[in-house]
């Protein structure tokens, strides 16, 4: 029973020593800050929300229901705006991915807005 108890301890005290580093870790920061994607995914959504209405005639090719030339370069126009590069965004959405808690916080700001924004648009007659 002695050396039972001894490999108990011996477990425990690991496992507490791994807990405690683990605590002692700093929190991971995202790799773009949250007012940020907050920024960069509000105007990502509101491009393609209007990709999608934009006026097409034949001479602009419309694929699943989007103008993909003039999303293509809003997004540009919106990670340079926020001087972030598309590689850096990828692994931002990657990362975020990974921390839907964090994610929740960015589309917790994000909801608000386009509320306000949803309720200037006039009703439909």
């Amino acid at each position: 029973m002695h050396r039972n108890t001894r490999r108990f301890r011996s477990k425990l005290c690991l496992v507490l020593v791994f807990l405690a580093l683990h605590s002692c870790k700093q929190p991971e920061k995202p790799p773009i800050p949250v007012e940020t994607m907050k920024n960069i995914l509000l105007d990502l959504h509101m491009a393609e929300a209007y990709s999608s209405v934009i006026v097409r005639d034949s001479v602009h090719k419309v694929r699943y229901n989007k103008e993909l030339d003039s999303l293509s370069l809003f997004y540009k126009q919106i990670l340079g705006r926020n001087k972030v590069a598309p590689e850096a965004f990828e692994q931002a959405l990657k990362w975020y991915a990974l921390h839907p808690d964090k994610l929740d916080s960015v589309y917790a700001r994000i909801a608000p807005v386009m509320d306000s924004l949803k309720a200037k648009i006039p009703p439909n007659r």
